[in-house]
C-alpha cells in the first residue's frame, strides 16, 4: 500500500480568498458610488451639481475597507432632512440596490 502525503495549501487559499474579498469591495465602492449619484439626479437634489460632483469612494490601502461620500457639508440636510425638507436618501438606497448586483459581483471577482 502507497503512503499518502497531505499537501497544506492554507497560505495560498487565505492568499485568493483575500484578493477575492478585496475585489468585491473595490467592486461595491464603485456601484454605491454610481448609484448614489444616479439616486441624487433621480431625487432631484441636484442643483449646482457641486454635491453630485463631490460623491466618491476611497479604499484603505489595506484593500478591506471602503467608504462612499460626500464631504459636502449641507449634504446631511438633504439626506435625512430637516423641519422643512423632506429627506432624500442616497446612500442605504444605494446600499440596498447593491444586495440585487452582489452576487454577480462575487461570482466575477473569482475568475
Amino acid at each position: 500500500m502507497g503512503k499518502s502525503k497531505i499537501i497544506w495549501h492554507g497560505p495560498v487559499v487565505v492568499r485568493d480568498v483575500e484578493l477575492h474579498i478585496k475585489k468585491v469591495i473595490r467592486e461595491s465602492a464603485i456601484f454605491i458610488e454610481s448609484e448614489s449619484k444616479r439616486l441624487i439626479v433621480d431625487k432631484q437634489i441636484v442643483d449646482t451639481g457641486r454635491l453630485l460632483n463631490s460623491m466618491t469612494h476611497e479604499i484603505e490601502p489595506n484593500g478591506l475597507v471602503a467608504r462612499v461620500g460626500t464631504n459636502v457639508k449641507y449634504a446631511i440636510f438633504n439626506f435625512v432632512g430637516t423641519r422643512k425638507l423632506s429627506p432624500r436618501p442616497v446612500l442605504r438606497p444605494a446600499v440596498d440596490n447593491l444586495k440585487r448586483v452582489i452576487g454577480g459581483f462575487i461570482r466575477t471577482a473569482s475568475r
